[in-house]
């Protein structure tokens, strides 16, 4: 807890500058998500075990990356368009 807070208190704004949104817009929160839940799923699931993931340990790592950067930019790039 004490290393993740100060974390959050960085990257919350940061989230907030590229969205547009305010810093304790609740919707951020679910952008927070949708950046580290991916990054902590490959770090914390077995590339030996059989999961239906286990093919993207198989994939270059550059690959990965930059499906993962353009799937949460999409992400912040809908959260910065206005609410209907």
């Amino acid at each position: 807890r004490n290393e993740t807070l100060p974390r959050g208190e960085i990257v919350m704004p940061i989230l907030a500058e590229l969205t547009g949104r305010e810093v304790d817009d609740p919707t951020l929160l679910s952008a927070l998500l949708g950046l580290i839940a991916p990054c902590m799923m490959l770090m914390l699931v077995n590339p030996a075990l059989e999961t239906p993931i286990q093919p993207l340990f198989q994939r270059p790592a550059r690959e990965v990356a930059a499906h993962l950067r353009r799937f949460v930019l999409a992400g912040l790039a809908a959260l910065s368009r206005p609410r209907l």
